[in-house]
């Protein structure tokens, strides 16, 4: 990567050519900065509190790339188009139009570029950034290569769109500058949100502060404020300004190829030990105080599941079907199909009929995870088998990564049997059909929402004899996560998203969700067809 940037440091760089607020750029005190400006890291990550120039770092690293690095292709995220907006026109726009002696735009950008807001190109090196929201799971930011990538305010950006952005890569040492850097950056929430799944998994890099006083080395914290200064948390002498800013970084996972940094306000030289003290003591609560101020993650996420929950609709001694006999021969069968790549994540296929006692029983279910089973083909003939064998009237399965499977068994079965189903993020219905793709739009939370209260209200109900035999169903429930995140209208934290650790599926879930949204559609239609009390007034006049 470094061979191609010319033979200048980064930092130096940003400190002769760009303007901030009508002075000159510095980086001075800012000792913390340097590894960012001037390493030769290929992917990190800034998890850190507010108020720390995040968004200015952002910016000039992009900038650098885009004025050192010929041919160099970018792109910058954020989970709402607002904020990129904010960014491109306050941020990067203003480091290209304000520059010290409009070197910039006398020297590096012609009267053809673009500087759109979402996206600018710089003549000079033929370089091109662009800027796009990821409110959802990625979609809208397939289908360009980039070289690098800076992901802004992850922690409100769902841990399964990153590597779907990450493919912008795929071709990036082939392509552009032929080289290839990651960043990722934002405020930490709760311990399962994507910002500290990336730092669990990251080079976690601490900066540490030694006493003047008594030599204790220490990485600052609340136990270091008092209301006038920052102390020493063994000798509780005071720690000067300087001590702070000649501090170091300590990696407390240095194998690791990710290389995350934390910096909180204790560590800039703008924020004072009063301001700290009167947000800790007075205005903040002890979860925003440790995000907002310290940059640490604090538990305030919920557990949708329980085992205590998952126990109660499988306490009883019901077995798995092998096909639909007894109560269950003439009733409607419902599938639910969750794709999966056979490495983090697998298919599963749930099949349930509403028995006797009005409950939504689960016959069979299925994990594809070793062997021959993983092979796509093996899988469509399989499920094509169950359809037959179970009598299966609709079958709801995931649109997204399988979508050759979707059109395959639709080709099959038709589309009174076999429809797809979307999940959008932002989407007021609850559920629509698009007539384009063929497919069921639904509002993810609220039909994620409305299978957890199924649940909790025990009308669901799972096979309690034969649960050894599907110990992951209970994990990939259990795995989930309910917190709030930014509302895409408002930017206020008020949207409830369900989310999962990375590394912790939940394929079983969703492929019960799109059994229990089978059901749905099937009594409202009588097949996959459309509903016309799930779509817009406007859009019933054609049909």
């Amino acid at each position: 990567m470094e061979k191609q940037i010319k033979q200048v440091l980064p930092s130096t760089f940003a400190e002769s050519i760009y303007r901030l607020d009508g002075k000159p750029f510095r980086l001075s005190d800012r000792h913390y900065l340097d590894p960012i400006y001037n390493g030769q890291i290929e992917e990190g990550l800034i998890m850190s509190g507010r108020q720390v120039e995040k968004s200015t770092t952002n910016s000039t690293h992009m900038a650098n790339h885009t004025l050192l690095l010929e041919n160099f292709k970018g792109l910058y995220f954020a989970p709402l188009t607002s904020q990129v907006k904010e960014f491109s026109n306050e941020r990067l726009g203003k480091l290209y139009e304000y520059s010290n002696q409009d070197v910039i735009k006398k020297d590096y950008i012609d009267k053809h570029d673009s500087q759109a807001v979402f996206m600018k190109t710089i003549k000079k090196t033929n370089s091109t950034v662009y800027l796009k929201h990821c409110y959802g799971l990625g979609d809208n930011i397939r289908g360009i290569t980039v070289n690098g990538i800076w992901g802004d305010e992850i922690q409100d950006i769902h841990i399964d769109a990153l590597p779907v952005i990450k493919e912008c890569q795929s071709h990036a040492l082939e392509a552009g500058a032929r080289m290839r850097v990651t960043w990722y950056t934002g405020t930490p929430k709760t311990f399962s949100n994507t910002i500290q799944q990336k730092w669990d998994q990251s080079s976690q890099n601490e900066w540490v502060v030694k006493c003047p006083h008594c030599g204790k080395y220490q990485i600052m914290g609340i136990k270091n404020l008092r209301p006038k200064q920052f102390v020493c948390r063994k000798c509780e002498m005071e720690l000067p300004k300087m001590s702070i800013v000649n501090g170091f970084w300590l990696p407390l996972a240095p194998e690791k190829k990710l290389k995350g940094f934390r910096i909180s306000q204790l560590m800039v030289p703008w924020i004072t030990a009063e301001d700290i003290w009167s947000k800790y003591a007075d205005n903040y609560s002890l979860d925003k105080f440790h995000n907002e101020v310290l940059g640490r993650s604090y538990e305030n996420a919920s557990k949708p599941f329980t085992p205590v929950m998952l126990g109660r609709i499988s306490a009883n001694n019901q077995r798995m079907f092998n096909r639909c006999e007894g109560e269950f021969a003439n009733v409607p069968v419902y599938m639910g199909v969750d794709w999966g790549t056979g490495e983090k994540s697998y298919t599963v296929v749930s099949i349930y009929a509403r028995n006797s006692n009005g409950k939504f029983q689960l016959l069979f279910i299925k994990r594809y995870a070793v062997g021959e089973e993983l092979d796509p083909d093996y899988q469509i003939n399989d499920i094509c088998y169950m359809m037959q064998n179970y009598n299966v009237c609709l079958a709801v399965v995931d649109w997204g990564f399988g979508y050759d499977r979707y059109k395959k068994l639709q080709n099959i079965f038709g589309v009174s049997r076999v429809v797809a189903c979307y999940y959008s993020f932002n989407q007021k219905l609850r559920k629509k059909y698009d007539l384009d793709q063929a497919r069921w739009i639904v509002n993810r939370t609220q039909v994620m929402q409305e299978y957890v209260t199924s649940i909790q209200k025990e009308d669901i109900l799972w096979p309690g004899a034969d649960k050894s035999e599907f110990p992951w169903l209970y994990d990939h429930h259990l795995s989930e996560q309910a917190e709030y995140r930014k509302s895409e209208k408002t930017g206020r934290s008020e949207d409830l998203m369900y989310t999962h650790p990375e590394g912790q599926p939940d394929d079983a879930l969703h492929s019960c969700v799109y059994a229990k949204l089978a059901e749905e559609i099937f009594r409202e239609t009588g097949s996959g067809a459309i509903a016309f009390s799930g779509v817009d007034e406007s859009e019933r006049g054609g049909w």
